[in-house]
């Protein structure tokens, strides 16, 4: 493992190493120096996002800057039990950062000097405070062991003469010390002194006067780029799949993926593949560093209960249910009057979540779920350890494509939420949202489309939402057929007399245009969802790639329902100011290259397979061939894969009399891909026979993460 530089104090990361929490790091700064609303600020955090390290970054920033402020990291530990002692830890953290902050030495930090050698280190122009707070600290004996006593210790950082960010880390843990946080609420609210509170979002949320600000886990490119980082750092071979599937299996948690590799590290193992990969995580649940994890949370929660209560969730979940009442948690438990508190802390590191009456296992944490999954399967009595692992293994792998694949359908989702909560009682042409009037344009160029909704003069108003979710969120039964970030829901008004109104709209698959059956499905299944959770009056939204058929256009008009096809949706996106600047591509040439996706991009490929084929003297008719066997391969490639990087590999490899031409992808393997029946009326769905048509040789695989087309041509 690489060891930490100079440069780092309390950061365990380089700086260079530190990616996807830039904007984050300067509203820090920033507040630190006063240049924010009010005086405190609470980072209201998803567990696992990376916080402790985000504020040690920050100190070491500020105290590398040496600018007026003094900066003051302090982490809450499990061990801090009594208000007093925790205090006293806090004052004398406090004076040890402030002196080596003064002096311009990190190495006193580190070297956790008493209280009479910070006397002696303190710099000239400081020692007058510095003694005061010396003096204060001392004089405070065992019988000033009150809250007055606490707020007395706790007040000291506010009495240096330079201006302090204070930065409070795993505030959370404040629920097992008495009173402690309404002592640090009521001792750090002083002139000059500005203070940040971070912990678990549930905890902090509403518990401080401070302006709140969000801190999720990272995800996309930030995600994957911390994992990559974690695993150089610990010299772990690992690849863009391999990585992918970590970000996506850990739900974003740092803490998990960084168990992971550490594991890896510690045995010597790669994680160039998903068998490298599942290997190790399965391991981890049967007893390593995951299951630690986990053991640990429940010990924090429930002290010597802690295995009572995990294996109650685990028999929960085990038995297909993962709700369970709060009267089965008081039979099944010897926890009395302490129960409330566990449950509470469960809910606050999100391993529950906690209504009045019940609870409900966080199952969308993979790694959670896998880990009670394991628990139950250890304390089977008809298997041993091996086949558990065993089975644990196969079943892991088995998984590990499906979570990619849904991974891609997200990445690939329209953003309907986000559309939603843009709409504010906009008019806009009926042609962007009513398939039925922009059949006729469909084919047009962009120009054309929008001179015709001009010409129509057709307009709608859109309604004004207040409030935007997943429907799944409203309605769970909905994940089971579709991911929940291609639904939403938006609740607002409209018109003039606001007007209740719901939007509750999803983004469904379909080839060609979406047909009647498909069409009255998604109908049923979205009201079912707002007549179950009260949302009415509702207007369905259905987006299908292709649009809709005329007759699934009748049902949708008889439902009350809009159908859209993908490219009204984004010219909506437009109208409203909504759409994301496109990604810029990265294309290298060679005899093994990338193309991006896109619009003619396979023309590209193209191209550059012919001047390789002529170079070699391939005969012209066969290079003609090859050509349009790589374009199949190539929009096949693009429509259908939701690749996460929009890139299409291409490999050329020239033997005598022969040249074989490799296209591969990451996305949905073809395994994983609807089957789409060819049509007279469409070229849909005669690539590949096409492909075979024109090729001596076609060889298809699916991949760990995507599919790879392999085409010889003999001459």
């Amino acid at each position: 493992m690489k060891r930490r530089s100079g440069r780092t104090i309390f950061a365990r990361r380089e700086p260079a190493d530190f990616v996807g929490r830039a904007a984050e790091m300067e509203s820090l700064i920033a507040h630190a120096h006063g240049d924010s609303i009010g005086d405190g600020l609470a980072v209201l955090a998803e567990p696992g996002a990376g916080t402790s390290e985000l504020l040690r970054q920050v100190f070491d920033r500020l105290f590398a800057s040496q600018s007026n402020v003094i900066p003051f990291y302090f982490e809450l530990k499990r061990s801090d039990t009594t208000p007093f002692e925790t205090a006293c830890r806090m004052a004398r953290g406090f004076l040890i950062q402030a002196v080596a902050f003064r002096r311009q030495d990190p190495s006193i930090i580190a070297g956790s000097p008493d209280l009479d050698e910070l006397a002696r280190l303190a710099s000239p122009a400081d020692i007058d405070w510095v003694d005061r707070i010396i003096e204060t600290i001392r004089s405070l004996s065992d019988t000033a062991k009150c809250s007055a006593g606490v707020r007395t210790l706790l007040g000291v950082i506010g009495r240096s003469r330079v201006p302090v960010c204070a930065m409070i880390d795993e505030i959370e843990k404040a629920a097992d010390i008495p009173n402690f946080l309404e002592d640090l609420n009521a001792s750090l609210n002083c002139p000059g002194l500005r203070t940040v509170f971070a912990g678990d979002r549930r905890f902090l949320f509403a518990k401080t006067s401070a302006v709140p600000i969000a801190l999720a886990r990272p995800i996309g490119s930030h995600l994957a780029a911390i994992v990559a980082n974690v695993a150089a750092a610990h010299s772990v071979g690992i690849n863009d799949t391999s990585r992918d599937l970590i970000s996506w299996q850990s739900g974003g948690d740092l803490r998990l993926a960084k168990s992971l590799i550490e594991a890896a590290a510690a045995v010597g193992s790669g994680l160039e593949s998903f068998e490298d990969v599942e290997r190790v995580y399965t391991d981890e649940l049967f007893g390593g560093r995951i299951s630690r994890h986990f053991d640990l949370q429940f010990e924090e929660a429930a002290d010597t209960a802690a295995g009572q209560i995990a294996g109650i969730c685990a028999g929960a979940l085990a038995s297909g249910g993962a709700e369970i009442n709060i009267s089965y948690w008081k039979r099944h438990t010897d926890l009395g009057e302490k129960l409330p508190a566990v449950l509470q802390r469960l809910n606050y590191a999100e391993l529950i979540d906690l209504a009045p009456s019940s609870t409900k296992i966080a199952e969308k944490n993979i790694a959670f779920s896998d880990y009670l999954r394991a628990r139950t399967d250890l304390a089977r009595r008809d298997r041993t350890r091996a086949q558990a692992v065993g089975e644990a293994l196969a079943a892991n792998l088995e998984r590990a494509p499906q979570i990619m694949g849904a991974a891609y359908r997200r990445h690939a989702a329209l953003g309907i939420s986000h559309l939603l909560a843009g709409f504010n009682g906009q008019k806009v042409p009926e042609l962007f949202l009513d398939y039925g009037m922009f059949r006729a344009v469909k084919g047009a160029p962009p120009e054309e489309v929008l001179k015709a909704s001009a010409v129509d003069n057709s307009f709608i108003e859109l309604p004004n939402i207040s409030y935007t979710a997943a429907a799944t969120d409203f309605y769970p039964n909905l994940a089971s057929q579709i991911e929940a970030e291609r639904t939403g829901v938006g609740i607002g008004t409209i018109g003039s007399r606001h007007e209740r109104v719901n939007w509750i709209a999803a983004e469904i698959d379909s080839k060609l245009e979406a047909d009647r059956e498909l069409a009255e499905f998604w109908c049923d299944r979205l009201e079912m969802a707002a007549v179950a959770c009260d949302l009415t009056p509702f207007r369905l939204w259905l987006i299908a790639p292709e649009g809709f058929s005329p007759e699934a256009l009748e049902i949708l008009k008889e439902r009350n329902a809009y159908g859209t096809s993908k490219r009204q949706f984004e010219m909506l996106k437009l109208e409203l100011g909504s759409a994301e600047q496109p990604r810029e591509p990265k294309v290298s040439f060679d005899y093994e290259f990338v193309i991006p996706m896109g619009p003619d991009t396979e023309l590209i490929g193209a191209r550059a397979i012919e001047d390789i084929a002529k170079r070699h003297q391939v005969p012209a008719k066969a290079i003609n061939q090859i050509k349009t066997a790589l374009v199949e391969a190539c929009i096949n490639a693009s429509e259908h894969s939701l690749s996460p990087d929009s890139k299409i590999m291409l490999k050329a490899a020239v033997d005598p009399g022969r040249i074989v031409i490799t296209v591969s992808n990451r996305g949905l393997r073809l395994a994983d891909r609807n089957p789409v029946p060819p049509s007279n009326e469409s070229r849909r769905g005669w690539g590949l026979k096409l492909i075979k048509g024109l090729m001596d040789d076609v060889d298809v695989k699916d991949t760990d993460d995507g599919t790879v087309i392999s085409m010889t041509k003999l001459f």
